[in-house]
């Protein structure tokens, strides 16, 4: 087989693969699919990608004016936020807040 058939036989479009990523951990996202390859990449750095994410998982901004000029980061400082809310001390059981829209 040819290298060119087999780079058109697992291409994806760019959409369906954002979609297969928003059910990959962020993590793995960041520290292994955007390794793969230049398309891979593309899609780990696209803001839509991110910007869905933060939706699935209830990231807003508190003004709606604003709008993240990185999206990546703003997932990330949310989530890590979010973490703190729930268990400041990083001790036992995570309990109660949300951090979901907490502003």
């Amino acid at each position: 087989l040819s290298v060119g058939f087999l780079q058109n036989a697992f291409h994806l479009p760019l959409d369906i693969l954002e979609e297969i990523f928003l059910n990959v951990t962020p993590h793995q996202v960041v520290r292994a699919c955007r390794l793969v390859c230049h398309e891979w990449k593309e899609v780990a750095d696209r803001d839509s990608f991110w910007r869905e994410r933060c939706r699935r998982e209830g990231y807003h901004f508190c003004h709606a004016s604003k709008v993240p000029t990185n999206w990546k980061h703003f997932y990330f400082i949310s989530k890590n936020r979010r973490n703190l809310l729930r268990n400041p001390r990083g001790e036992g059981e995570k309990s109660g807040l949300t951090g979901k829209g907490d502003c």
